[in-house]
């Protein structure tokens, strides 16, 4: 593996390195390349981080900045819900982080639990926590952006392919997919929890009653008429994606293997994704984090494919690599 790689020791794995080594540096390669290109503020928010004396983009590179620097800070005692085969159960992302933990390390070491597991992806939506009666409450944006952006776009005015052996992270901005798998499409437990009536408030959108009457077989990809299209421009996805290495030390393993010198079950590839959704207004697009997921990687998961479809540019609108520091000549970052 790369250097490039981040590498975490199984008996390592636990919510605060998931945080401080998986987390932290997906919310780092975001802030540092997504495009500052502000329409609109709201008026407090540009009161207290606005400076008089700074060029507009100066000003909307530190509102950008402390949007996602303080979503960072506070992002463990978000509220959601993690996604599983059985349904849905409400929580904090920390919670998640810590059922993660423990999910990981079953699957280094339970060979039948990580048969069961394979090639399925794990995720955690974003969104107000429910009622105090269980129901739950849509509302316009869960932890929206104070600011509106022209139109979300990574900092290269080039679109790249993926690069995960080199780079630290990858980040895409798409179109909604056709595919429903989810390392790529956002779940429409997300989606439902959004009050499309409030959001769009003088149209008829009918989203939620959707959502209601078809269920998991709801698309919002298809909710928006192509040729006359309701909203005042297209939804976007902005993804961040970060593959890390799990490995156990079989001089000292965490785990007890059949074959003390079988190197591939020591070792596991996982796949990371952090996603915002960027939703259309009059003024421009509002970005809310969405969707945190992960899957181990495996021979049937074809890592090849997923990069090639990651690579689909007729999805991906803009790919970026976000390589690590080469010095003070960090050519391959700009």
């Amino acid at each position: 593996m790369s250097d490039s790689i981040a590498v975490i020791p199984i008996k390592d794995v636990n919510e605060h390195t998931l945080i401080t080594q998986v987390i932290m540096p997906m919310m780092k390669a975001l802030e540092s390349k997504l495009a500052a290109n502000i329409e609109a503020v709201e008026p407090f928010w540009e009161r207290k981080w606005a400076s008089p004396h700074e060029s507009k983009h100066s000003q909307d590179r530190v509102m950008v900045k402390r949007y996602l620097q303080r979503l960072n800070i506070g992002i463990q005692s978000l509220t959601g819900s993690r996604v599983e085969d059985g349904g849905i159960s409400s929580n904090r992302f920390d919670d998640f982080l810590k059922h993660m933990s423990k999910g990981l390390k079953m699957q280094m070491c339970d060979t039948q639990y990580r048969q069961a597991m394979k090639g399925r992806t794990n995720t955690f939506s974003f969104h107000a926590p429910p009622k105090r009666d269980g129901t739950w409450n849509p509302e316009s944006l869960y932890y929206t952006s104070p600011f509106t952006l022209i139109k979300p776009q990574l900092k290269s005015n080039y679109t790249q392919e993926a690069d995960f052996l080199n780079a630290t992270e990858v980040l895409t901005i798409t179109k909604l997919p056709p595919t429903m798998d989810g390392l790529f499409v956002i779940n429409n437990n997300y989606w439902k929890k959004i009050n499309w009536n409030e959001l769009y408030s003088h149209l008829n959108l009918r989203w939620n009653e959707a959502f209601e009457k078809y269920g998991d077989n709801a698309s919002l990809r298809d909710f928006d008429d192509k040729e006359n299209p309701l909203l005042p421009n297209p939804i976007r996805i902005i993804n961040v994606y970060k593959l890390v290495q799990i490995k156990d030390d079989l001089d000292d393993p965490y785990c007890d293997y059949e074959d003390r010198n079988s190197h591939s079950e020591a070792i596991q590839d996982v796949i990371f994704r952090l996603s915002f959704a960027a939703i259309p207004t009059d003024e421009g697009y509002r970005i809310a984090p969405a969707e945190f997921t992960y899957q181990v990687a495996t021979p049937a998961l074809e890592f090849s494919h997923f990069i090639n479809r990651l690579n689909n540019f007729n999805v991906t609108l803009d790919l970026i690599n976000n390589y690590p520091a080469q010095g003070l000549f960090n050519w391959k970052n700009l």
